[in-house]
C-alpha cells in the first residue's frame, strides 16, 4: 500500500469507530430508568400529610356533641327533692324584699315550679308561677307558701339537719339568702345559725309578716 491508501484506510476506520460510539451513547440515553419495586401496602399504612386547620376554623368548631342533653343548671333551675321516680324543680322569676330589720329579711319570690323523671332529664314546667316568701333569719329561717287552709311555714334547722321532706324549701332558702356563699349550709353555725327547739318548729301565721314576731319570741326554758 502506498501512503495515500493507508491514510484513506485509517480515516475510514476512525469514522466507523466514531459512528459506533455515538450509537452506544444514544442507546444508553434513550433506555428507560428502572422502575422501583412496589411493596404490598394497605390504606391503613399510608400516611398523608394533610394541612392543619386554621385557628379561626378551630375556634368555631363545636367541641360538644349536638345531641348532648340540655343542662338544667344552665336554665336557672334549682333542684328540690327527688323521690317516687320524680324530682321537683323551681325557677326564680322575680325577687322583692318585702320587709327587713334586725330580726331578718322577708323576701317575696315569684317561683315557677316543675318536675322531671330524674336529675338529668328534661323538666316539665308548670303553666303559671306562684308566690313564696323566704325569711332570711339566723333565729328562725323559714319558707312560707299559701296553702288551702292558710299558710304553710317550713322552719329549717340547718344545725341538726333539714329532713328530706323539706329539701325543696331548703334549696329555695339557700338560693334566696345565701346565693354564691359556699359556706352555707355546711358552715351554718359559723354564719350565726343555731339549733331550733321542737316547740319553735311549729309556727302559725295569718300573713307572712307575722314571722317577725315569731322570730323575736324567746324559746321556752329547757325542762318545761
Amino acid at each position: 500500500m502506498n501512503g495515500s491508501s493507508k491514510h484513506t484506510l485509517y480515516g475510514g476506520i476512525f469514522i466507523a469507530a466514531c459512528v459506533l460510539l455515538a450509537g452506544i451513547v444514544y442507546a444508553v440515553i434513550r433506555s428507560p430508568a428502572p422502575e422501583p419495586a412496589i411493596e404490598n401496602t394497605s390504606v391503613a399504612d399510608m400516611h398523608i400529610d394533610a394541612p392543619e386547620p386554621s385557628r379561626a376554623l378551630a375556634a368555631v368548631t363545636p367541641t360538644e356533641s349536638a345531641s348532648a342533653p340540655p343542662s338544667n343548671a344552665a336554665d336557672g333551675a334549682q333542684p328540690g327533692r327527688c323521690g317516687m321516680e320524680e324530682c321537683s324543680w323551681s325557677k326564680t322569676l322575680s325577687s322583692t324584699v318585702d320587709r327587713e330589720d334586725q330580726r331578718g329579711r322577708l323576701i317575696a319570690l315569684s317561683l315557677l315550679g316543675g318536675s322531671s323523671r330524674n336529675e338529668t332529664s328534661r323538666i316539665t314546667w308548670n303553666d303559671r308561677p306562684h308566690t313564696v316568701y323566704v325569711f332570711c333569719s339566723t333565729a328562725l329561717p323559714a319558707v312560707m307558701m299559701k296553702a288551702y287552709d292558710g299558710w304553710q311555714v317550713d322552719v329549717l334547722d340547718f344545725i341538726d339537719g333539714v329532713p328530706g321532706v323539706l329539701e325543696s324549701s331548703a334549696s329555695i332558702y339557700g338560693d334566696a339568702c345565701h346565693a354564691g356563699d359556699r359556706r352555707f349550709p355546711s358552715d351554718a353555725e359559723a354564719l350565726g345559725y343555731s339549733h331550733i327547739d321542737d316547740d319553735r318548729e311549729e309556727v302559725q301565721i295569718d300573713q307572712p309578716t307575722d314571722i317577725f314576731d315569731r322570730a323575736s319570741m324567746k324559746p321556752a326554758p329547757s325542762g318545761m
